[in-house]
């Protein structure tokens, strides 16, 4: 499994927008709610709209909050699923090593080892045979030849 580092980037990414996006827009609410009630302006467009504003940020955060729990449930099943590989290779490997400690201090593990040394030493017997003959076949025809 490979978690996708791009995505927890891009969720921080994000997050540290909507922070810095939510504090721009506190900051220019005070600021409008200080003037309206302090000096006595009429801001109630501008009041409604900073509160438009900071509701778009709470919906932005609460979309995102799902997308993480979604993402989190998503690695979640990966998770599971991989620990039920190793479960199952776990059980493999112990089966494995079984047959391994029956096999080990034996011959039975050689055997096969055998029969592959010997196929290799015919073949190569047989391969040292054809030169041979071959170079016995040159001298005679090279004593042929000159006589």
């Amino acid at each position: 499994m490979e978690i996708n580092k791009n995505e927890a980037t891009q969720f921080k990414d994000k997050l540290k927008m909507l922070e810095s996006r939510f504090l721009i827009a506190m900051d220019r609410y005070r600021t409008t709610l200080k003037s309206q009630y302090l000096e006595g302006k009429d801001t109630t467009n501008e009041t409604d709209n900073m509160e438009n504003i900071i509701n778009k940020i709470y919906s932005d955060a609460f979309i995102l909050t799902g997308q993480v729990n979604s993402n989190i449930i998503q690695n979640n099943s990966k998770i599971q699923s991989l620990d039920e590989y190793l479960t199952k290779l776990k059980k493999n490997v112990e089966k494995e090593n079984k047959i391994l400690k029956t096999v080990k201090g034996s011959k039975k593990g050689a055997i096969p080892r055998e029969k592959d040394i010997k196929i290799i030493q015919t073949r190569q017997y047989i391969e040292t045979f054809v030169y041979f003959s071959s170079i016995l076949g040159s001298i005679y025809l090279i004593y042929k030849h000159f006589k």
